[in-house]
């Protein structure tokens, strides 16, 4: 099954969702940086992108390297939660180019959520055997 998988989106199930992604958050940024549309899309867009694009950069990593994951809730609340206290709790105790704002804690919470939704309707899930033959599962 692994010789089905090639280095690539093309051959990535989910590859025109991490497009998408990716080309959102780069519209995010470009409205952002040319102070273009909405004030809450500019500022917290990225934020809302952030949890759905590193569940996808886990699930494509543990596909690139053959490994079988099983993406559940437990993965993206574990993923908002480390989100929020690195962005909002320890950068702005230890960096003053940083600050807490609750409202991108709401946008990471809105991220996650709507990676939920995407994960639950897709049955986000990489059926692949690792090298070793060993299956890992997480849930």
């Amino acid at each position: 099954m692994v010789d089905n998988y090639r280095i690539g989106l093309k051959r990535i199930p989910e590859g025109g969702l991490v497009l998408l992604l990716v080309l959102l958050y780069f519209t995010s940024h470009y409205l952002q940086s040319h102070a273009l549309g909405p004030e809450y899309l500019r500022f917290y867009a990225k934020d809302i992108l952030l949890v759905p694009m590193l569940i996808y950069a886990i699930y494509i990593t543990a596909l690139l390297l053959g490994k079988e994951l099983q993406i559940g809730s437990r993965h993206i609340w574990i993923t908002f939660v480390a989100v929020s206290l690195i962005f909002e709790g320890i950068l702005p105790v230890a960096g003053s180019q940083y600050s807490s704002d609750l409202w991108d804690v709401l946008a990471y919470f809105a991220g996650a959520m709507i990676c939920q939704a995407i994960v639950r309707a897709q049955g986000l899930q990489i059926a692949l055997q690792g090298k070793s033959g060993s299956k890992h599962k997480a849930k």
